[in-house]
């Protein structure tokens, strides 16, 4: 990150970013001020269409880090723009060691994480699949957690299409939530994708 231009490849996709999510959508956010202006969080998603992660991005206001799947690096000119978006490759099935000690690192030195504690994308009607890697993540550095729920990014750009439609989309941001020591991951985990769901424009 020496580099003065990749410093400000991060600023350069953030800004542009948001410019787009809010020209080609009918995008709304809700609880940013929900968002520490210090300190390290896990900010956690649910996961159903491929632009969660650019809305993911877009809506922190904290210069966050975020997992990518290896494959996007195998580009050398993809690889160098996702490392100036502090993305690190991730090798997805096959419980990548690397990757989790990257994210702890960046976690215990005050860096917020932007993760999907479902791995990837999950159809609707299909919540219930989750895994314990955000669990281990908390339970490994005591990190709160900002659970967000996204609506709306499954209609904008559909698994298989590449052409973004101009539909609403929520983005609903809540409290900093903190777990106590002594629980498993999965049970963690668990609780995070609960959070989320309850975030949820339909839920009371």
């Amino acid at each position: 990150m020496a580099c003065p231009f990749l410093f400000m490849i991060y600023f350069i996709t953030y800004w542009t970013a948001n410019l787009i999510l809010r020209v080609l959508l009918r995008f709304k956010v809700f609880g940013q001020s929900n968002i520490p202006r210090q300190g390290a969080f896990l900010f956690a998603s649910n996961h159903v269409s491929n632009l969660d992660p650019v809305i993911m991005g877009s809506v922190c206001t904290r210069k966050a880090a975020f997992f990518a799947k290896e494959e996007l690096f195998y580009n050398k000119v993809m690889g160098w723009w996702l490392r100036g978006c502090w993305a690190f490759p991730v090798r997805r099935g096959k419980g990548d060691r690397a990757a989790l000690k990257q994210a702890i690192h960046l976690l215990q030195t005050g860096r917020p994480l932007i993760f999907f504690p479902q791995g990837t994308r999950v159809r609707l009607g299909k919540e219930e699949s989750v895994f314990p890697g955000a669990g281990f993540l908390v339970a490994k550095t005591g990190v709160p957690v900002i659970p967000v729920y996204i609506s709306g990014s499954d209609q904008a750009l559909p698994p298989g299409e590449n052409k973004i439609k101009r539909v609403p989309v929520e983005v609903h941001i809540g409290p900093l939530i903190f777990f106590e020591e002594g629980r498993s991951y999965e049970e963690i985990s668990k609780s995070i994708m609960d959070a989320i769901y309850r975030l949820a424009p339909n839920k009371t």
